[in-house]
């Protein structure tokens, strides 16, 4: 697809070079879905893939999906963000014993946000990690949620059962000068979330 207007001049920046997508797959009347190859282009992101599910996406979902941002720059100028670098994330969904799992990983290289403090924190090559199972979206354990950066890190772990929330979590800074050069030493935070979505609960010590 060529020649796309948007009114938006941001958006209409990030679409000039048209989208482009290439998909093959097939579908039958028991409602199996499959996506032998996903690929998309638009506003300078790449989405590649592959996915199959039955009745009609509710039940045995599978799925392996790579989105890279090679030049963050070209998409956060026209929208005002001073961003550069490339990032990509990278997931799988599959079927496990309690219903399903979802992993997603994410990497960064030059990466930096134009801002100091988030800078000095996350440094040029943050990795973020996440696992989840259970019957997603409505019920799900969080084994594994965990941000590195340069000098802070944050993980947590819990479940959430819609709308129940038990979640606990540490931070750690390694240096307190990255944040305010009058500061000096390590920061470590242990909390807690707990409640109901509409009403969560957070403890921090």
């Amino acid at each position: 697809m060529s020649d796309l207007a948007a009114t938006d001049p941001r958006l209409a920046a990030l679409l000039e070079d048209g989208v482009r997508l290439n998909l093959a797959g097939s579908v039958d009347q028991a409602g199996t879905l499959v996506a032998d190859k996903l690929d998309a282009h638009a506003a300078k992101v790449v989405l590649s893939g592959t996915a199959r599910a039955e009745q009609w996406g509710v039940a045995a979902r599978e799925a392996e999906a790579t989105l890279s941002i090679p030049d963050i720059a070209a998409i956060g100028a026209p929208l005002g963000f001073p961003g550069a670098g490339a990032a990509e994330l990278a997931l799988t969904l599959e079927p496990s014993a309690d219903g399903e799992r979802l992993e997603v990983t994410g990497t960064s290289q030059a990466l930096a946000t134009g801002q100091p403090i988030p800078d000095r924190l996350l440094g040029q090559s943050p990795r973020l990690q996440l696992a989840l199972t259970g019957k997603l979206p409505q019920a799900m354990t969080i084994t594994t949620a965990q941000l590195t950066g340069a000098k802070a890190r944050f993980n947590a772990q819990g479940t959430v059962t819609d709308p129940n929330l038990d979640v606990s979590f540490t931070a750690a800074l390694d240096d307190a000068a990255a944040v305010d050069p009058m500061l000096r030493g390590q920061v470590m935070l242990d909390g807690t979330v707990h409640g109901t979505m509409d009403a969560p609960a957070l403890a921090v010590q």
